[in-house]
């Protein structure tokens, strides 16, 4: 066994051991601290939380919540990648009901100050006050009794206010790095087997799932943990790591003495399957001995499936973040992590915005690299730094610098420094492996310069840093000194200095129908004493477009037998760009189980994607919801069908396809099959011989009545057709009260599927009615709705509807105050369902009704082909004794005949010696020679080709 295996199964017992109450020691006095980057944020920012751990004494195991208001923030995910925890209890990270746990511990235990335990990344969701705060948390010490050690509760305070800096927090979404992943057994639990997952950093996977394979199928996937238990009669497991980048990565592990037994076991049916159909068929099975030979080996091979190895180096850039003015200019740094690993090739490519930043120059200097095959290269229109060199000899560094590169801020707002695909970093071993394993990027606020002129505000669009949907901007400003008039304009330059004409001398100036994107308002004052003051330049930032349309990709497919459902979105938005996707699992089906309830009670969930959602049998619509950063947003839907694996194959059109093509080839192989039994039967009712068999016979009685009497030829044919065979078939008012906005409605459905529709009010608690005309018989419905907290409503209808086309409305009243109409929106239903008056059969299950009697036909007429050619082989071998039997008889008449005519023959040749012959005698003797001639002609050939007749 493995040194991590056993290390592993110790552990797992400690840290069991570690979690049973012990008596806490008056001396130990072990603490926890929480760190933030920021306690005043502006709603979207994010925030780090570092928690540290303290103590004097050794730690191996720790139990953490945090709790934090669910309102106010949302949980985004952990970076464990620097944590003093080797292994974590609890993964992938969740924030649920306002705590995230921490559960872990050391194989190597720790002590010693700020020992940093994981850093949360919170997002800002509205504004308000909320705590981040640590109780009903301990830590186990290292003292083999598990001890606990009690935390006081410790707490830090976060005001997220419109007019706080916003933090933007780069989220970087790396690959999962896994070490390795390993089958041992359980030491806690009757040492049953359990699949173990090795990981640097548990922080970098979203969802983590395991799925086995007893025999030849799969089991659908599970949600697990770093150590999941798996079936005893299991022999191969999988497990699929879900990234933040949205990658997965499946890895497949071997329980090999279960795969020999379950191979043998397949051996010994195999075989003893081939010695009955030898007992019975009496047939020798002369490939036996080669078959099993390839069986043996060819089954563990096509099994042998290697986990992928995994990268070891880290690219990152220095700093990670910071606030520079548009004009300046800073520098970043290449930074190059080797992990253990021998590195003597770089091929880097960084990424930048190019109408954002500008290469000033990428300098070499100072660098790891020995040797650049290129000289650093840049191009500063499509916003790419290339840097190519090798390092003689290799290198094993932690952080070693690879280049220093000076950009110049070009425009205001937050902009990103990433890595493409194409960079690798090689490894000195001769084959150039790719070891690179993550990459880091940066984010930089580029920010106006300070004001030096009068101090300008906006009440449509008051902070520079966010994005507005409102195209029309209203500007105001104040001056402390007394002016003359003002000079401005509005343009797309960041800096610019308007010119030296007073425009205006009122204090306030308003925009309408902005272009999307960054607008620049610069404005100076004209002094008492004739001379300009400095320069205020001021953001507005506009985008009145939604993002891009997308789709939504259900894996691993939208028609599955899978319940487990991978969900997989991505778009883009050409100004704010993309801010966060809401999503959410709507059950189409009238009745649904509470797991279906609870995924649609709470309409739309922030997520990222892929998502993971784990659906019950049913129909369902995955609606996504793209929004930007000035909050217009965009639906995309796909429609998901959870099925039986019998009615996946059998409920669908091409099995309904494929079953008539083989009914038809079957109906006329029956049909052949049929009319040569038919015809058999019917020749053997009317004792009827072949042709030529006949036309023997017949001459045989030509003969008879010139030579004489013959034997009875035909006495055994009497009685031979004497059987009969019987086949039986068997043969689914208005007010100033706005109207409720429909963001989302099942515009194209059937009427199998349900319908549902939804969207916001501008208040909250409010009453929505919703109004559905029938267009055909003019009919209107209405429902009543209310709004949550935040403005949003959903309704979905208990039953379906019937088919034809409807317009949907809505209205919103608050007491006796209501709004106008909103806008009407068109609902097609297509009939995709047979009706009987409140009852109604769906396609897939008439598919399924169908493909079932197909199926039931496809036996039938197997059945009855087998039984047919089983009863006509049985007639046709007795019909082929029994014209043996008459061709026999035939040859002995022949025989008896040639004798006869022999003996006439001695007659006349008698005579002839006594030369007593006559003319007449003489013919006669030339007549028996031909008809001689022609009887042993016939005795030497067969009369009858049996197999053409039959």
């Amino acid at each position: 066994m493995k040194l991590s295996k056993v290390i592993y199964a110790v552990f797992w017992g400690m840290l069991f051991l570690n979690f049973l109450p012990h008596p806490l020691s008056a001396q130990i006095q072990p603490s926890i601290t929480i760190d933030i980057n920021s306690e005043e944020i502006s709603p979207n920012s994010f925030i780090e939380v570092k928690v540290f751990g303290s103590s004097e004494n050794e730690i191996n195991a720790f139990d953490i919540t945090l709790e934090y208001s669910p309102e106010i923030f949302s949980f985004e995910r952990a970076y464990t990648q620097d944590s003093v925890a080797s292994l974590w209890k609890s993964i992938p990270f969740e924030g649920k009901d306002g705590a995230v746990s921490l559960v872990g511990g050391s194989v190597k235990p720790w002590s010693g100050p700020r020992n940093e335990i994981a850093t949360l990344i919170f997002k800002a969701r509205q504004t308000g006050a909320s705590s981040f705060t640590v109780k009903n948390s301990f830590f186990a010490l290292a003292d083999g009794q598990g001890t606990k050690s009690e935390l006081l509760e410790q707490s830090r305070n976060v005001v997220v206010s419109r007019d706080a800096f916003f933090a933007n927090t780069e989220i970087v979404s790396i690959p999962p790095r896994i070490a390795d992943a390993f089958i041992t057994n359980d030491p806690l639990n009757n040492n049953n087997p359990i699949v173990v997952l090795e990981t640097s950093d548990a922080g970098s996977i979203k969802w983590l799932g395991v799925r086995s394979r007893s025999w030849f199928l799969w089991n659908d996937w599970q949600k697990t943990q770093l150590t999941a238990a798996i079936p005893n009669s299991a022999w191969a497991t999988q497990l699929k790591v879900l990234g933040f980048d949205g990658k997965e990565t499946v890895m497949t592990l071997y329980r090999w003495k279960t795969v020999s037994t379950k191979i043998f076991t397949i051996l010994v049916l195999f075989i003893i399957m081939i010695m009955v159909k030898r007992f019975f068929k009496r047939k020798r099975v002369a490939s036996l001995p080669h078959l099993g030979l390839w069986l043996i080996f060819f089954i563990p091979i096509t099994l042998l499936f290697f986990a992928p190895s995994v990268g070891a180096s880290t690219l990152s850039v220095s700093p990670t973040s910071g606030s520079f003015s548009v004009g300046s200019t800073f520098d970043v740094q290449i930074f190059l992590d080797t992990e253990e690993q021998n590195i003597n090739t770089l091929d880097v490519h960084l990424k930048f915005p190019p109408n954002a930043l500008q290469v000033v120059s990428p300098t070499a200097g100072q660098s790891i690299v020995g040797v650049w095959t290129s000289p650093p290269t840049f191009d500063n229109k499509k916003g790419e730094i290339i840097l190519q060199g090798g390092i003689p000899g290799g290198i094993n560094a932690n952080r070693g610098l690879v280049s220093t590169i000076t950009f110049r801020a070009r425009q205001v707002g937050n902009f990103t420094l990433k890595f493409s695909d194409d960079t690798r970093v090689l490894l000195n071993d001769g084959k150039g492996t790719d070891a690179l394993n993550q990459t880091q990027g940066a984010v930089f606020q580029f920010v106006l310069p300070p004001p030096a002129g009068p101090s300008v505000a906006s009440e449509t669009h008051p902070d520079q840093n966010l994005w507005f949907s409102n195209s029309n901007a209203l500007l105001r400003w104040t001056n402390t000194l007394p002016v003359s008039g003002y000079s401005f304009v509005l343009n797309d330059i960041p800096v610019f200095t308007p010119d030296n004409v007073v425009d205006s001398n009122e204090t306030f100036v308003s925009y309408k129908d902005l272009p999307s994107g960054t607008n620049y308002f610069h404005i100076k004052a004209l002094g008492q004493n004739g001379s300009w003051g400095g320069v205020t330049n001021f953001a507005i930032k506009v985008d009145t477009e939604p993002p891009a349309k997308f789709s939504v990709e259900a894996k691993p497919a939208p028609r599955t037998t899978e319940k487990t459902i991978f969900i997989y979105f991505n778009t883009t938005d050409t100004h704010s760009g993309i801010d966060r996707y809401e999503y959410s699992v709507v059950p189409l089906s009238p009745k649904y189980s509470p797991k279906e309830a609870s995924a649609y009670q709470t309409f739309f969930v922030e997520s990222n994607s892929p998502e993971v959602a784990s659906l019950d049998k049913g129909r369902y619509d995955i609606v996504v919801r793209a929004y930007d950063k000035a909050g217009n947003f965009l639906d995309s839907t796909e429609r998901v069908s959870i099925l039986t694996p019998f009615v996946f194959y059998i409920a669908n059109k091409w099995t309904l396809a494929v079953g008539l093509i083989l009914i038809i080839v079957l109906a006329l192989a029956y049909r052949r099959i049929r009319k040569w039994f038919i015809s058999l039967e019917h020749r053997h009712n009317k004792k009827e011989l072949p042709e030529n068999v006949k036309k023997q016979l017949e001459e045989l009685r030509n003969y008879r009545s010139k030579y004489g009497a013959l034997p009875v030829l035909l006495g055994i044919l009497g009685g031979i057709f004497m059987f009969s065979n019987q086949i039986v078939a068997q043969t689914e008012k208005t007010t100033k009260l706005p109207p409720p906005l429909i963001t989302t409605v099942s515009r194209n459905i059937s009427n199998e599927d349900i319908f549902y529709i939804g969207g916001k009010t501008e208040n909250a608690n409010v009453d929505v009615d919703i109004y559905l005309q029938n267009l055909g018989s003019a009919e209107t419905r209405s429902f009543l709705v209310t709004s949550d907290e935040n403005g949003n409503w959903f309704y979905r209808h208990p039953t379906f509807v019937s088919s034809g086309e409807y317009l949907l409305w809505t209205q919103s009243s608050i007491g006796e105050l209501s709004s106008p109409p909103s806008p009407q929106v068109k609902m097609d239903v297509g009939r995709t369902a047979i009706q009987f008056g409140s009852n109604r059969l769906s396609f897939e299950t008439l598919y399924l009704i169908v493909s079932t009697l197909l199926l039931i036909a496809l036996v039938i007429l197997t059945t009855f082909i087998i039984s047919t050619a089983k009863k006509g082989r049985q007639k046709h071998k007795i019909m082929m004794k029994e014209i043996a039997e008459a061709e026999e008889s035939v040859r002995r008449g022949f025989a008896v005949l040639k004798r006869d005519i022999k003996a006439e023959l001695t007659v006349i040749h008698k005579n002839k010696t006594n030369k007593n012959i006559s003319q007449e005698e003489k013919q006669k003797e030339e007549q028996l020679m031909k008809d001689l001639e022609r009887v042993e002609k016939y005795i030497g050939k067969e009369i009858w080709d049996v197999e053409k007749y039959a």
